[in-house]
């Protein structure tokens, strides 16, 4: 499995795959319509879309570098457990999302979103790849987790943050 943040417990072997920066994003027609922010206070003017997490039912707050306080958005337009949800929300010009770099890459570079809000962006959180000891011991299930920390180191220089 891939998580957010390292597990408490020692159940499972856990290998950091990088620390990756999160983004304000929306459809270059929001923004349009609806005009682009230029600071974290503005959000309250717009649409902005809430993620539930899967784990704990919760709204996860938005995040802003260098403020150490978090945000949650007023709109009533919450997506629970999927986070392509919230892509296809921005791409269809429903609002601004908060949203890892690397998941929104390939959108960023077709012109379907737009980051805004830059210099208030990049906080970072650490993922890891998680598995059990005994997993080591299939060949295939190896040959995967080493794809993955490859893959992940490779993209290194590319994630934004």
């Amino acid at each position: 499995a891939i998580r957010l943040n390292r597990p408490r417990d020692g159940t499972f072997v856990a290998r950091k795959l990088g620390d990756f920066s999160l983004g304000v994003f929306a459809s270059p027609d929001y923004l349009a319509e609806r005009g682009r922010p230029t600071e974290p206070s503005e959000l309250v003017q717009h649409e902005c879309a809430s993620f539930i997490m899967p784990s704990t039912g919760r709204e996860l707050p938005w995040t802003f570098s260098p403020q150490p306080e978090s945000w949650r958005p007023v709109s009533p337009v919450r997506i629970r457990e999927d986070v392509l949800g919230l892509i296809t929300f921005a791409r269809a010009g429903g609002g601004l999302i908060q949203i890892y770099h690397f998941l929104v890459q390939a959108e960023l570079d077709r012109g379907e979103l737009i980051e805004v809000l830059e210099p208030f962006g990049g906080r970072q959180r650490p993922f890891y790849l998680l598995y059990p000891k005994e997993v080591m011991k299939n060949a295939a299930a190896r040959a995967l987790a080493e794809f993955v920390l490859r893959r992940s180191r490779a993209d290194a220089p590319s994630r934004k943050g």
